[in-house]
């Protein structure tokens, strides 16, 4: 059997601890190259690229940077996000901000920057949350009768329906997978 991952290359974002650290690892494991950009410093064997993805210029220079190191990409997964909760009496603007900032925008502007050095047959994944995909949140994570605010990637719960209706190329595939309910 012919291993498809072997050799390709890939940038995931977050993935320094957590669900990515356990993507970049899977890929590696498979045979791919694989990359993090992540604002956390590296903890494992998978190579880290800072990057703060509520800046844009960061975004722009860890994407170049990954991209060199890997002579292009073929799969950028999107996985980085916050969660920070807070009683709704007590969320602020700030509060919201970053959330969107990470969360959101930074997927984003990731993905504007990998989009050209993405060729045919890349495939671009976006992590969301269960909270964002639409399936009932157990009680364990949010008690009844609990007012909170909590969002752990607002914007793409409907991911790979607003992104095939972008101007993608051909060849180029979007996937939103939402762990939580796999």
């Amino acid at each position: 059997m012919v291993n498809a991952l072997l050799g390709k290359r890939v940038l995931v974002t977050g993935a320094a601890n957590g669900i990515g650290r356990a993507t970049a690892e899977a890929f590696a494991a498979e045979g791919a190259r694989v990359i993090g950009l992540d604002i956390q410093p590296a903890t494992g064997s998978i190579p880290i690229i800072r990057c703060d993805l509520t800046r844009e210029d960061d975004i722009i220079a860890g994407v170049a940077r990954a991209v060199a190191e890997l002579g292009g990409l073929d799969v950028l997964v999107n996985n980085a996000g916050i969660l920070k909760e807070a009683p709704l009496a007590e969320v602020t603007a700030a509060l919201i901000d970053q959330h969107y900032a990470v969360n959101v925008r930074g997927a984003i502007l990731v993905t504007r920057e990998a989009l050209s050095h993405l060729g045919d047959g890349s495939r671009i994944v976006n992590i969301a949350s269960e909270p964002t995909s639409g399936a009932p949140m157990p009680r364990s994570i949010v008690p009844p009768r609990r007012q909170c605010w909590a969002s752990r990637v607002p914007g793409r719960a409907n991911s790979r329906r607003a992104s095939l209706s972008m101007p993608w190329r051909q060849g180029l595939r979007t996937r939103r997978s939402s762990p939580s309910t796999a």
